[in-house]
């Protein structure tokens, strides 16, 4: 009957170093994956030919094993030499074999024979490794098959097991953690801000901060690459908090805005405005307190729902609608450069000045005309006739003095009369603004002499407002009446 037998030893020599070294199991999801490297070598003093080396790694979540559960696809391997690195089968199992698949030849340490095909060393790099979250001795099993000579049966299976130790995470200083600053101490609204700060890699950080600032896409606020990118609109102070032996520490610094946006301010004492101020909504005051503005305000809509008191000149570029009482214009001047509509009444305490310069149009004595003007407000034109008793008449004329405006409206004295001496005439017209008005003294000879009669008189222009009347164009003037 035959007994068990003896496993050989292996003809292959295995070296390996983990990168971090030591090697230290992980925090958690966002723990920095690890990498594993191998020397293979032939340290006898025969050549060894080999057909392929296997390793299996233990998975899971115990201390003696070293892959996380469900972490060993992410696995990547490379070697220097050419020779293929491939996951094969079952979870853990990892294939190497020489370049083409053919036997290789791993020389002795006396290497003079040496041939392009030989090896002397193959290196294997094992990187994306997920270790689990426990401390502990791992153990990688490795199977060779190899020879001491390139007969084929005289090849076999041979085994090693490969140790890897994943060692308690250190105490950490309080004073590893440090340098913690934004890449300007100094930003516009809206602009982007990169924080950054030195430590262990093998900690969570933790960066906190208040409604002034906000995390580009796709950043988190639990980082592990000493990186953190967002913006700010606000002066906004930055924490950076991280735990050692279950005691959270902190760092923190303060970004400054030059041109802040705020979703609300209240100032409770003294506030000083050099510049322009926007306001884009509702603007209001509190019915405690007074509100001086010291220089002009600008305001596309102005909304005031209480009693509002005006010291000083109020200038209204656009429209001024009033739906109540405007009341109480008590000092200095209401300017009004555009058109305004009180919709209702409109009381004044004071004085309410609305006619403008009086404006002589024409004075005339003893002879007819007809003259057109252009009106630049509102306004009245007056005629004034005077007949002197004094003076000598002949022929005993008669005839009218009028106001005519845009050929529509006709305005006279009536009928006058040099058998009446003495006597005083007056026409009045209203005129509207834009509108073209003619004046005119028109005389009817009643005999043959040459007319004299001793009259005078003028026409004025009143606004209502400011504004001179205009001649638009001249019609006839004459000596002797038609």
């Amino acid at each position: 009957m035959t007994g068990p037998t003896t496993p050989e030893n292996p003809l292959l020599y295995y070296a390996h170093i983990t990168d971090p070294h030591p090697l230290y199991p992980s925090v958690n999801e966002q723990t920095a994956p690890s990498a594993l490297h191998i020397i293979i070598s032939n340290s006898s003093e025969k050549p060894v030919y080999c057909n392929y080396i296997t390793l299996t790694f233990p998975c899971g979540d115990e201390p003696d094993q070293l892959i996380g559960k469900g972490k060993f696809s992410a696995i990547k391997g490379r070697c220097p030499q050419g020779w293929t690195v491939t996951k094969t089968g079952s979870e853990g199992n990892i294939r190497i074999d020489p370049p083409n698949r053919k036997t290789a030849k791993l020389l002795t340490y006396d290497q003079s024979s040496k041939k392009s095909t030989d090896f002397s060393v193959v290196q294997v790099t094992l990187e994306n490794l997920h270790v689990n979250k426990e401390a502990g001795t791992a153990r990688i099993e490795i199977t060779e098959n190899t020879s001491t000579d390139e007969e084929s049966s005289h090849f076999s299976d041979k085994k090693h097991i490969l140790l890897v130790t994943k060692f308690p995470l250190p105490a950490i200083a309080v004073q590893a953690v440090s340098d913690f600053h934004a890449d300007k101490p100094s930003k516009n609204c809206g602009e982007d801000v990169t924080l950054t700060w030195r430590g262990p890699e093998n900690i969570e950080y933790t960066i906190s901060y208040g409604s002034g600032a906000k995390p580009k896409s796709g950043q988190s606020d639990t980082v592990r690459d000493f990186v953190w990118k967002g913006t700010v609109e606000r002066d906004t102070t930055f924490y950076l908090s991280y735990a050692i032996k279950e005691t959270t520490y902190r760092l923190s610094t303060t970004v400054t805005v030059n041109n802040p946006q705020l979703t609300a301010l209240t100032v409770k004492g003294s506030t000083s405005l050099q510049d322009n101020v926007s306001v884009h909504g509702d603007l209001q005051t509190s019915t405690k307190g007074v509100t001086t503005f010291g220089n002009p305000v600008t305001a596309s809509s102005l909304t005031v729902r209480g009693d509002t008191s005006i010291n000083g000149s109020v200038t209204i570029a656009g429209n001024l609608t009033a739906k109540g009482s405007l009341v109480e214009i008590q000092s200095s001047r209401l300017n009004v450069k555009s058109a305004t509509e009180f919709v209702d009444e409109v009381t004044f305490s004071g004085s309410a000045h609305l006619l403008g310069d009086f404006q002589d149009l024409k004075k005339f004595s003893g002879k007819g005309f007809k003259e057109e003007f252009s009106a630049p407000t509102d306004g009245f034109v007056i005629g004034h006739l005077f007949m002197e008793a004094s003076k000598v008449m002949r022929g005993f004329p008669s005839g009218f003095l009028a106001v005519t405006s845009s050929n529509k409206y006709f305005f006279t004295t009536g009928m006058i009369s040099a058998d009446y001496c003495g006597s005083y005439y007056e026409v009045i017209a209203p005129v509207k603004k834009g509108s073209n008005f003619v004046i005119e003294l028109t005389l009817i000879n009643m005999g043959n002499g040459l007319y004299d009669t001793g009259m005078r008189g003028d026409f004025v222009w009143i606004p209502l407002s400011r504004g001179k009347a205009s001649e638009a164009k001249f019609v006839r003037s004459f000596d002797n009446p038609p």
